[in-house]
């Protein structure tokens, strides 16, 4: 009995481990003084070694309340604003998309709880997302807001995540 519990256990934990390796934070970055500057570039890498794999790309963002700026008339904004590029490993070609996300609703409310003044956010960007290559592909995270610089972010990590 004990001989298949230890299995058991075994087991589970190889599992969870191989789990774990197919979910990939890319990217993540703290903002000191809670500042992301327009040409900040956020890069980071995913090493592709199964093309039937599909993934989930999903960023995570955690601002403050101050979010998106102490701009004057910004606090009717709320968008969060960026491009996001993936270039295949040999650089031949590249995927490049801006998205656009309101974190506040059309009343002005956050559409996050609040947690001590943070509102975090897991906002997706592509579902079931599969790769024509294997290696490192490139990701790029581009601040797109029109202003220089954004306040009121803390911070930003891009992941992705094995598609069930």
């Amino acid at each position: 009995m004990r001989y298949i519990f230890n299995i058991l256990i075994v087991s589970m934990l190889l599992f969870t481990s191989c789990k774990k390796e197919q979910d990939k934070v890319v990217i993540s970055k703290e903002f000191q003084n809670k500042e992301w500057s327009r040409f900040d570039y956020l890069m980071g890498e995913f090493d592709v070694k199964d093309l039937s794999a599909k993934y989930d790309v999903v960023i995570e963002v955690k601002v403050t309340g101050d979010y998106p700026s102490a701009y004057a008339n910004s606090n009717d904004e709320s968008r969060f604003l960026f491009n996001l590029t993936i270039k295949d490993p040999n650089g031949d070609s590249s995927r490049s998309r801006n998205f656009q996300f309101n974190l506040k609703d059309k009343d002005g409310n956050w559409k996050a709880e609040n947690n001590n003044g943070t509102y975090i956010f897991k906002l997706p960007l592509y579902d079931e997302m599969i790769f024509g290559q294997t290696g490192l592909h490139v990701f790029k995270i581009e601040n797109k807001y029109p202003k220089d610089p954004l306040y009121g972010i803390e911070s930003v990590n891009l992941k992705c995540v094995s598609a069930k």
